[in-house]
């Protein structure tokens, strides 16, 4: 099962799934979201960039490191129902066996 496949089969239940898939998986498949969330100042005069890369990120928004977690919660979440699903469905394939 590719990525694409999976995303497309969990929109079904998760509208929000694809807008979440399209915006993260930069973080898995290195990106520029990879480079872009170091990114600590700019100045535009100078024509320079600082970069941070801690244990801390101290640059990132305490929201948006919450809203981070809220959305792993949420896909695990849904992973865990279509799991689920899924199991259940080779459950009964094998009862009627």
């Amino acid at each position: 099962m590719s990525d694409s496949y999976l995303v497309k089969i969990a929109t079904k239940d998760y509208p929000w799934m694809q807008k979440v898939y399209s915006v993260t998986s930069g973080y898995i498949h290195l990106s520029e979201k990879h480079y872009f969330d170091t990114v600590s100042k700019v100045d535009n005069d100078e024509r320079t960039v600082s970069n941070i890369i801690s244990k801390t990120d101290p640059h990132v928004k305490e929201e948006k490191k919450i809203e981070a977690c809220a959305c792993m919660l949420e896909i695990t979440d849904a992973d865990m129902n279509l799991l689920e699903g899924w199991c259940r469905t080779k459950e009964r394939q094998s009862q009627k066996r």
